[in-house]
């Protein structure tokens, strides 16, 4: 995503449209931590990813078959929020639900570094 901040104001739009809108909750929770990417101001960081995290738990909620919400809440998880053990219960649902194969490509490489990282915190 070139513009995450621009991406997720779109799918804000679709959201008060339809807040059940599953992608939108979804897409919104990912771009949303992915705006974040360079961001220094603390509260802002918290701010937003508690928004992420609130936005992709209610897409689960909406379709708890829906695969990307579970992918995209595992990354949060580990690389925002540096808890990998947190992180993997999310990333093997979202795997065991059979993601996109882009998104399983992203998935499995990043689950082994929080699997390892979760090892090295034990």
């Amino acid at each position: 995503v070139q513009q995450p901040e621009a991406a997720a104001a779109l799918y804000q739009q679709v959201l008060e449209e339809d807040p059940t809108d599953v992608e939108a909750l979804t897409y919104r929770g990912w771009t949303l931590a992915l705006s974040l990417i360079g961001e220094t101001d603390a509260d802002e960081i918290n701010m937003t990813l508690r928004e992420s995290v609130e936005l992709l738990t209610t897409a689960i909620d909406v379709d708890p078959s829906y695969p990307d919400p579970y992918c995209f809440l595992g990354i949060v998880q580990g690389r925002f929020l540096d808890q990998a053990e947190a992180s993997l219960p999310f990333l093997d649902t979202c795997l065991e639900l059979n993601p996109p194969a882009d998104i399983r490509g992203l998935v499995e490489g990043f689950r082994s570094s929080m699997e390892d990282a979760a090892g090295a915190g034990e």
